[in-house]
């Protein structure tokens, strides 16, 4: 006879969006625009060239709107390099110009 199959754990909620929490933001090509023209403008910066689509850390700075969904953010996006890309009202999500929480 089988054995009846356990329930499985529900998955833990997300810790609770604050100023320094780390997120993942989706780099969108007006992103890759910005971060090209910063750092032509400045040439003491520089890194990898970023590429639409790619996926950097990012950490909140101010929870804009945490009473509506998506939650929306201002952070501060570390480049591959010596620089960084400051996004303002950043919606969660999963496409390009959005945040999500890191996979666990």
């Amino acid at each position: 006879m089988a054995k009846p199959l356990a329930p499985q754990p529900a998955a833990p909620a997300p810790p609770p969006l604050i100023p320094g929490r780390i997120v993942h933001y989706k780099l969108s090509l007006r992103d890759v625009f910005a971060i090209r023209d910063q750092r032509f403008a400045n040439p003491y910066l520089g890194g990898d060239t970023p590429k639409e689509g790619d996926v950097l850390p990012m950490m909140v700075v101010r929870v804009v709107r945490a009473d509506v969904k998506p939650v929306l953010v201002n952070g501060q996006v570390w480049l591959d390099g010596n620089d960084a890309l400051w996004v303002r009202a950043v919606r969660e999500g999963g496409a390009v110009g959005e945040w999500s929480w890191p996979r666990r």
